[in-house]
């Protein structure tokens, strides 16, 4: 799992904050880990033109924020690179890794917080070892920092948001022993990752959005809302492919779909019957450690990444 080591500090209090920042929003939840995971409060507040940190700075005040906070960043906010890891002693692989990405990244090495976490043994059927490396401008964590600094909230991690996912996707308890693949589509586009045991063996970005899909709420689809079915499962497959032929790993029997809108629930349905693999909407109900107030159920699906980043913590402590 990566960790920005710079911000990691030991976790001192079971009363804790999760922020995040999306495309178009940011979200915070504050949630008690006493015997697993419960959501007490989630808010959101969008933002224009990338001012996140003016909505953020809003939604900490409003929420009365204070103490430990988990950070999950927006897919804009960072690159993730998958390079060969360099054949070094471990305590060597972080120097390696920087200057192994200085000359895939149009940044200046110095300007950007480089962070990676290596693929599990069995990717690739053991032939190779592969690291995924996050690439994050300076100049945005430290806009984070002050805006954490000011509010009082003491950062324990800032992560990226294919690790936030995957950790609420393994703390929910839906994914133990078995490979899931968990879709998460914006407006325009969306994200396909590959899990097993809260290890991320696949991230690619996939073309489909919401927007193509507004037609599925009809009681007929017409030939172009059943396209768009079509184009979201072949991107599916082809990473489902990917993942049991060049990754060696096994069929995957579930797929997730976030957010659970109307559309999506329909498009779980339609998948259903193409796919051999079960699809299924992202529903709270279903995730099994974390249980949460009913008023933040409103909220929840927009503070996904920011409740995963708070059971990365949760699961490394």
């Amino acid at each position: 799992m990566i960790r920005l080591p710079s911000f990691k500090k030991k976790q001192k209090s079971k009363l804790l904050n999760g922020l995040s920042i999306e495309a178009g929003w940011v979200a915070a939840v504050q949630m008690t880990t006493l015997g697993g995971l419960h959501v007490n409060s989630a808010k959101s507040h969008p933002f224009d033109d990338g001012a996140w940190s003016s909505a953020m700075n809003s939604l900490i005040e409003s929420q009365g924020m204070k103490g430990d906070v988990y950070i999950s960043l927006a897919d804009n906010q960072y690159n993730l690179l998958l390079i060969d890891a360099p054949d070094v002693p471990e305590e060597e692989l972080g120097d390696a890794i920087k200057w192994r990405v200085k000359d895939l990244i149009s940044q200046s090495i110095d300007s950007v917080v480089i962070d990676y976490f290596t693929l599990p043994e069995d990717a690739y059927r053991g032939r190779m070892s592969m690291v995924y490396v996050a690439v994050v401008d300076k100049s945005l964590i430290q806009d984070i920092v002050d805006v954490c600094d000011d509010a009082g909230l003491n950062i324990l991690d800032i992560t990226v948001n294919e690790v936030a996912l995957s950790n609420l996707l393994f703390a929910s308890g839906m994914t133990e022993g078995e490979g899931t693949g968990l879709v998460s589509l914006g407006s325009t586009s969306g994200q396909m990752r590959l899990v097993e045991s809260g290890n991320l063996y696949l991230a690619r970005n996939i073309d489909s959005g919401v927007d193509r899909l507004t037609g599925l709420n009809e009681d007929e689809l017409s030939d172009y809302d059943l396209a768009q079915c079509d184009q979201v499962m072949f991107d599916i497959k082809r990473s489902l492919d990917y993942y049991e032929s060049q990754l060696g790993k096994g069929a995957v029997n579930k797929v997730v779909l976030m957010p659970a809108d109307a559309n999506l629930l329909r498009l779980a349905d339609v998948l259903n019957e193409k796919m051999p693999a079960t699809v299924q909407p992202w529903l709270w109900q279903y995730a099994e450690n974390i249980t949460y107030e009913v008023a933040c159920l409103e909220h929840m699906d927009q503070s996904a990444s920011a409740i995963g980043a708070v059971a990365g913590g949760w699961l490394e402590n």
